[in-house]
Protein backbone atom coordinates (compact mmCIF):
# COMPACT_ATOMS: atom_id res chain seq x y z
CA UNK A 1 0.00 0.00 0.00
CA UNK A 2 1.30 3.19 -1.03
CA UNK A 3 1.18 5.86 1.34
CA UNK A 4 -0.36 8.87 0.93
CA UNK A 5 1.40 12.08 0.01
CA UNK A 6 0.05 14.61 2.14
CA UNK A 7 1.78 17.49 0.14
CA UNK A 8 1.69 21.44 2.20
CA UNK A 9 0.82 23.89 0.17
CA UNK A 10 -0.29 26.87 2.60
CA UNK A 11 2.90 28.69 2.52
CA UNK A 12 3.80 27.88 -0.83
CA UNK A 13 0.57 29.16 -2.34
CA UNK A 14 0.81 32.47 -0.34
CA UNK A 15 4.79 33.00 -1.72
CA UNK A 16 3.59 31.98 -4.91
CA UNK A 17 1.11 34.65 -5.66
CA UNK A 18 3.20 37.31 -3.91
CA UNK A 19 6.07 36.09 -6.24
CA UNK A 20 3.78 36.47 -9.10
CA UNK A 21 2.45 40.09 -7.85
CA UNK A 22 5.64 41.47 -7.82
CA UNK A 23 7.01 39.88 -10.79
CA UNK A 24 4.15 41.23 -12.63
CA UNK A 25 4.21 44.22 -10.70
CA UNK A 26 0.31 44.57 -10.52
CA UNK A 27 -2.38 43.28 -8.79
CA UNK A 28 -3.83 39.56 -8.91
CA UNK A 29 -6.38 40.31 -11.10
CA UNK A 30 -5.64 43.72 -12.19
CA UNK A 31 -3.96 45.30 -14.63
CA UNK A 32 -3.35 48.88 -12.29
CA UNK A 33 -0.18 49.28 -11.43
CA UNK A 34 0.84 48.88 -7.56
CA UNK A 35 2.43 51.39 -5.94
CA UNK A 36 5.66 51.75 -4.34
CA UNK A 37 4.88 51.22 -0.40
CA UNK A 38 2.14 47.95 -1.89
CA UNK A 39 5.07 46.68 -3.72
CA UNK A 40 7.55 47.07 -0.70
CA UNK A 41 4.66 45.74 1.14
CA UNK A 42 4.53 42.03 -1.03
CA UNK A 43 8.38 41.93 -0.93
CA UNK A 44 7.58 41.95 3.00
CA UNK A 45 4.93 40.03 3.21
CA UNK A 46 7.44 37.40 0.87
CA UNK A 47 10.57 37.90 3.00
CA UNK A 48 8.35 36.80 6.17
CA UNK A 49 6.74 33.24 4.44
CA UNK A 50 10.00 32.23 2.58
CA UNK A 51 11.67 30.10 5.00
CA UNK A 52 8.01 28.10 5.87
CA UNK A 53 7.34 28.12 2.29
CA UNK A 54 10.97 26.45 1.42
CA UNK A 55 10.70 23.99 4.17
CA UNK A 56 7.19 22.97 2.90
CA UNK A 57 8.66 22.57 -0.80
CA UNK A 58 11.92 20.54 0.37
CA UNK A 59 9.77 18.53 2.77
CA UNK A 60 7.01 17.72 -0.58
CA UNK A 61 9.58 16.61 -2.23
CA UNK A 62 10.65 13.44 -0.02
CA UNK A 63 7.17 12.29 0.07
CA UNK A 64 7.00 12.57 -3.77
CA UNK A 65 10.05 10.64 -4.49
CA UNK A 66 9.19 8.17 -1.89
CA UNK A 67 5.33 7.56 -3.10
CA UNK A 68 7.50 7.24 -6.87
CA UNK A 69 8.97 4.84 -5.69
CA UNK A 70 6.59 2.72 -3.64
CA UNK A 71 4.34 3.43 -7.16
CA UNK A 72 7.97 2.30 -9.02
CA UNK A 73 7.56 4.93 -11.29
CA UNK A 74 11.35 5.34 -11.99
CA UNK A 75 10.99 8.99 -13.38
CA UNK A 76 8.99 12.21 -11.39
CA UNK A 77 8.77 15.82 -13.09
CA UNK A 78 8.23 18.10 -10.21
CA UNK A 79 7.08 21.73 -11.17
CA UNK A 80 5.37 24.67 -9.36
CA UNK A 81 2.37 23.51 -10.43
CA UNK A 82 2.52 19.98 -11.71
CA UNK A 83 3.88 17.16 -10.75
CA UNK A 84 4.16 13.47 -12.47
CA UNK A 85 4.78 10.00 -11.83
CA UNK A 86 6.27 8.59 -15.01
CA UNK A 87 6.79 4.96 -16.54
CA UNK A 88 5.17 2.69 -13.89
CA UNK A 89 4.30 -0.48 -15.07
CA UNK A 90 1.18 -0.43 -12.61
CA UNK A 91 -2.48 0.86 -12.69
CA UNK A 92 -3.08 2.85 -10.03
CA UNK A 93 -6.07 4.59 -8.44
CA UNK A 94 -5.46 8.31 -7.90
CA UNK A 95 -6.56 8.15 -4.16
CA UNK A 96 -3.63 5.76 -3.64
CA UNK A 97 -0.85 8.70 -4.61
CA UNK A 98 -3.08 11.20 -3.08
CA UNK A 99 -5.85 11.08 -0.61
CA UNK A 100 -9.09 12.61 -1.23
CA UNK A 101 -9.32 14.21 2.32
CA UNK A 102 -6.14 15.97 0.85
CA UNK A 103 -7.91 16.86 -2.37
CA UNK A 104 -10.55 18.64 -0.49
CA UNK A 105 -8.52 20.11 1.92
CA UNK A 106 -6.88 22.05 -1.19
CA UNK A 107 -10.49 22.85 -2.67
CA UNK A 108 -11.80 24.18 0.35
CA UNK A 109 -8.33 26.09 0.68
CA UNK A 110 -9.04 27.14 -2.95
CA UNK A 111 -12.49 28.30 -2.08
CA UNK A 112 -11.51 30.67 1.17
CA UNK A 113 -9.34 32.00 -1.07
CA UNK A 114 -11.09 33.22 -4.09
CA UNK A 115 -7.95 34.41 -5.69
CA UNK A 116 -6.75 30.73 -5.70
CA UNK A 117 -9.56 29.28 -7.71
CA UNK A 118 -8.83 28.24 -10.62
CA UNK A 119 -6.02 26.15 -9.51
CA UNK A 120 -7.81 23.56 -7.92
CA UNK A 121 -5.93 20.29 -8.58
CA UNK A 122 -7.42 17.30 -11.04
CA UNK A 123 -5.56 14.17 -12.56
CA UNK A 124 -4.78 12.68 -15.71
CA UNK A 125 -3.13 9.50 -16.86
CA UNK A 126 -2.11 8.31 -19.98
CA UNK A 127 -0.56 4.94 -20.89
CA UNK A 128 2.39 4.64 -23.92
CA UNK A 129 2.33 2.40 -26.50
CA UNK A 130 4.34 -0.01 -24.38
CA UNK A 131 2.06 -0.59 -21.47
CA UNK A 132 3.40 1.83 -19.13
CA UNK A 133 1.89 4.87 -17.40
CA UNK A 134 2.17 8.16 -16.09
CA UNK A 135 -0.14 9.89 -13.61
CA UNK A 136 0.08 13.88 -13.61
CA UNK A 137 -1.50 15.86 -10.93
CA UNK A 138 -1.95 19.68 -12.18
CA UNK A 139 -2.55 22.95 -10.15
CA UNK A 140 -3.06 26.04 -12.94
CA UNK A 141 -2.79 29.35 -11.45
CA UNK A 142 -0.06 29.33 -8.85
CA UNK A 143 3.73 30.06 -9.14
CA UNK A 144 4.34 27.87 -6.09
CA UNK A 145 2.02 24.66 -4.66
CA UNK A 146 3.75 21.45 -5.00
CA UNK A 147 7.59 22.93 -5.18
CA UNK A 148 9.77 26.05 -5.75
CA UNK A 149 13.24 25.81 -6.56
CA UNK A 150 15.73 24.45 -6.24
CA UNK A 151 13.37 21.25 -5.72
CA UNK A 152 11.72 21.25 -8.96
CA UNK A 153 13.23 18.97 -11.85
CA UNK A 154 13.60 15.89 -14.09
CA UNK A 155 14.21 13.49 -10.94
CA UNK A 156 15.72 9.67 -10.90
CA UNK A 157 13.47 8.02 -8.61
CA UNK A 158 16.08 5.07 -8.12
CA UNK A 159 18.90 7.74 -7.92
CA UNK A 160 16.80 10.21 -6.20
CA UNK A 161 18.64 13.18 -7.97
CA UNK A 162 17.95 15.26 -10.91
CA UNK A 163 18.37 14.20 -14.63
CA UNK A 164 19.41 17.94 -15.57
CA UNK A 165 20.67 17.29 -19.48
CA UNK A 166 17.71 17.98 -21.77
CA UNK A 167 18.61 15.76 -24.19
CA UNK A 168 18.81 13.02 -21.72
CA UNK A 169 15.17 14.04 -20.49
CA UNK A 170 13.82 13.61 -23.72
CA UNK A 171 15.68 10.38 -24.86
CA UNK A 172 14.35 9.22 -21.59
CA UNK A 173 10.55 10.10 -22.37
CA UNK A 174 11.01 8.81 -25.82
CA UNK A 175 11.96 5.49 -24.53
CA UNK A 176 9.18 4.73 -22.08
CA UNK A 177 6.92 6.16 -25.20
CA UNK A 178 5.58 9.07 -24.98
CA UNK A 179 7.21 13.14 -26.98
CA UNK A 180 7.99 15.34 -24.32
CA UNK A 181 6.43 18.78 -23.54
CA UNK A 182 8.34 21.61 -23.86
CA UNK A 183 9.57 23.11 -20.90
CA UNK A 184 11.94 23.21 -17.76
CA UNK A 185 12.01 20.39 -17.44
CA UNK A 186 10.80 19.14 -20.17
CA UNK A 187 7.19 16.50 -18.94
CA UNK A 188 5.15 13.81 -20.66
CA UNK A 189 3.32 15.13 -23.68
CA UNK A 190 -0.40 14.57 -24.02
CA UNK A 191 -0.96 12.40 -27.15
CA UNK A 192 -4.02 13.63 -28.27
CA UNK A 193 -1.89 16.97 -29.05
CA UNK A 194 1.55 15.48 -29.53
CA UNK A 195 0.70 12.38 -31.46
CA UNK A 196 2.37 8.67 -30.84
CA UNK A 197 5.61 8.25 -31.48
CA UNK A 198 4.86 5.83 -34.62
CA UNK A 199 2.91 9.03 -35.55
CA UNK A 200 5.43 11.38 -34.98
CA UNK A 201 8.25 9.64 -37.19
CA UNK A 202 5.63 8.90 -39.81
CA UNK A 203 4.92 12.90 -39.95
CA UNK A 204 8.43 13.66 -39.85
CA UNK A 205 9.40 11.60 -42.79
CA UNK A 206 6.46 12.87 -44.71
CA UNK A 207 7.84 16.19 -43.71
CA UNK A 208 11.23 15.21 -44.96
CA UNK A 209 10.04 14.22 -47.69
CA UNK A 210 7.75 17.22 -48.62
CA UNK A 211 10.09 19.70 -47.55
CA UNK A 212 11.73 20.80 -51.56
CA UNK A 213 7.61 21.20 -52.34
CA UNK A 214 6.29 23.80 -49.92
CA UNK A 215 4.35 26.21 -52.03
CA UNK A 216 4.27 24.08 -54.71
CA UNK A 217 1.53 21.70 -53.50
CA UNK A 218 -1.35 22.39 -50.61
CA UNK A 219 -1.08 18.74 -49.27
CA UNK A 220 2.79 19.37 -48.96
CA UNK A 221 2.10 22.73 -47.08
CA UNK A 222 -0.21 20.74 -44.89
CA UNK A 223 2.03 17.87 -43.96
CA UNK A 224 4.63 20.63 -43.33
CA UNK A 225 2.57 22.82 -41.36
CA UNK A 226 1.40 19.41 -38.82
CA UNK A 227 5.11 18.59 -37.95
CA UNK A 228 5.88 22.36 -37.38
CA UNK A 229 3.36 23.09 -35.41
CA UNK A 230 3.77 19.93 -33.03
CA UNK A 231 7.44 20.70 -33.20
CA UNK A 232 6.85 23.96 -31.35
CA UNK A 233 5.42 22.29 -28.27
CA UNK A 234 6.64 19.08 -28.39
CA UNK A 235 10.42 17.34 -28.53
CA UNK A 236 11.32 14.03 -29.81
CA UNK A 237 15.23 12.59 -30.74
CA UNK A 238 16.34 14.44 -33.46
CA UNK A 239 14.01 17.57 -33.13
CA UNK A 240 15.05 18.46 -29.82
Amino acid sequence: MIANMNLRFENLAEWGKLHRKIKNQRHQWFWTKPSKDEVESWQLQMFTVDKKAQEESEQNLGKILDAASQAEAPYVVLKPDMLQFVGTENSLAHTVLASEEWMDQYREFCEKNSHFYFSKPFWTHAESDQGLHTFTLYAYGLDALFARSPQTGFYDTKAGKKITDRKQQIQTLWDLGWAARRGRPVSVGIERHSGSPSEIQLITKLASDMWHRRGQSDVADRIISTYTSTNRYYAWPGSW
